[in-house]
């Protein structure tokens, strides 16, 4: 169990790390830019299911860190 507890704390980490990256690298991409409207909606969309997978790996971590520790 100290492997899991181990991992989970790591996870919360990596995850919640990833989640300002996300958010803090986001691109501020314009048609003016040489963008189309559509690659700009194509990186929206990955962008937002990064957001939900981290979010997602986050309440996983603490999940697995609480059940550890029973």
């Amino acid at each position: 169990m100290k492997v899991i507890k181990i991992m989970s704390i790591i996870g919360i980490v990596l995850f919640a790390l990833s989640l300002i990256l996300i958010v803090g690298f986001a691109p501020d991409a314009t048609v003016a830019d040489g963008y189309t409207q559509t690659d700009i909606g194509f990186a929206e969309a990955a962008m937002g299911w990064g957001i939900i997978a981290c979010i997602w790996g986050i309440a996983f971590a603490i999940t697995c860190l609480v059940q550890s520790t029973r």
